[in-house]
């Protein structure tokens, strides 16, 4: 209310509540770590030891937003804290981060809802200028957990037989829909997602757990949230911050990612171009053509700054990908990465009901194309 309307006490009631949490609540040690929900219930309760990563994610994610506008050094150091903890809940390679991090059930899922936060606060700390290297982490998240969290098939939901009881949902019908539901759900995100599994089967309580809309809320507006920081563009300057395909007034952005180290940036408006290169790629390893003519490169930290180009002109940035592999131990589980620059191309063991992950044709070498047609607002909203 107070970004959008100009009305301060909205702003300073955000801050006190904020600051009742941070300071009072009980909610967080002093280093950012999560504390559990609820302290004061005994073992009867059944939140008793329950530690929810999204409850917490969500306050340090609204503190930077809060410190961003304000210019608030208490809420922003608090909140870069509790980020820092935060990774390390989860697996900051995949994007992978737990639904829990204290209590049952086990083994803990990810919540889509958790990866989202972490996504916009990472988002948000780099294009604050607050944290550079959280590109990396933006980057790496945005293709891996939080795209494969989305639903975009559903002819393995045909094939499965969830064991739901129907006597234990009596009363509840009249509330239930049976109508091409799957279907209806495409785009929405996983609410209970296994490491390599979009769905996960909870064996003590013998049912499947999926989808809760929840995430799908939350996760549209992280999609949005990165969609918009990808480019940033003030008096000439556009600086490509995120490798991803995107359409604006000023250029459109083509990736080859993964399938090649290449991004090609088409111009619209005399500009001054400065694109990030990828975690993985030295400064010496890229060139640069524009209209296929080489151009010098500057560095500005990461930045590969090619200088002016104009309406019309085709800037392209080339650089090495290779495939290289990790084990990972999530959840008391040994998992083994293989990646192709940041995109995962093969986890093993695979999943069973809906494996995730199923990317051989990055592997290919061999871009492959849609041609769509890009609807370029004339004014985006800052979210």
């Amino acid at each position: 209310c107070w970004q959008h309307l100009g009305y301060e006490r909205a702003r300073d009631l955000a801050a006190a509540l904020l600051r009742y949490i941070v300071r009072s609540g009980g909610y967080f040690a002093a280093d950012g770590r999560f504390l559990p929900d609820m302290a004061e219930v005994g073992p009867d309760h059944p939140r008793y030891g329950i530690t929810h990563f999204h409850g917490h994610a969500i306050v340090a994610l609204h503190a930077l937003h809060h410190a961003i506008l304000t210019g608030d050094q208490e809420l922003l150091e608090f909140s870069h804290r509790v980020y820092e903890v935060a990774r390390g809940y989860g697996d900051p390679v995949l994007g992978w981060f737990p639904e829990m991090t204290t209590g049952n059930p086990k083994p803990h899922t990810a919540e889509l809802c958790c990866v989202a936060d972490m996504l916009m606060m990472a988002v948000m700390f780099a294009a604050a200028g607050l944290d550079d290297g959280c590109w990396d982490d933006a980057d790496r998240w945005v293709r891996n957990q939080f795209a494969e969290g989305q639903l975009r098939r559903t002819d393995w939901i045909e094939r499965l037989s969830t064991g739901m009881n129907p006597t234990l949902a009596t009363g509840r019908w009249q509330y239930a829909c049976f109508d091409n539901v799957a279907e209806r759900n495409l785009g929405a995100f996983a609410g209970w997602a296994d490491v390599n599994d979009w769905v996960h089967f909870h064996e003590e309580r013998r049912h499947m757990r999926g989808i809760m809309h929840c995430c799908t809320g939350n996760a549209a507006r992280a999609l949005y949230v990165a969609w918009y920081h990808a480019l940033s563009h003030q008096a000439g300057k556009l600086r490509v911050n995120l490798l991803l395909n995107r359409a604006s007034p000023w250029a459109e952005v083509h990736s080859h990612l993964p399938y090649a180290g290449q991004v090609d940036v088409i111009v619209r408006e005399p500009l001054d171009l400065s694109v990030r290169i990828p975690e993985w790629v030295r400064p010496a390893e890229v060139s640069a053509t524009v209209d296929h003519r080489p151009r010098a490169l500057r560095f500005d930290g990461r930045y590969a700054q090619l200088g002016g180009v104009k309406p019309g002109e085709s800037a392209s940035l080339r650089f090495p990908i290779q495939e290289r592999e990790s084990a990972h131990y999530i959840e008391g589980r040994r998992f083994v990465v293989r990646r192709k620059g940041n995109d995962v191309v093969l986890l093993d063991p695979p999943g069973r009901y809906c494996p995730l992950y199923q990317r051989d044709h990055y592997r290919e070498n061999e871009t492959r194309w849609v041609r769509r047609a890009a609807f370029v607002a004339e004014r985006v909203i800052p979210w």
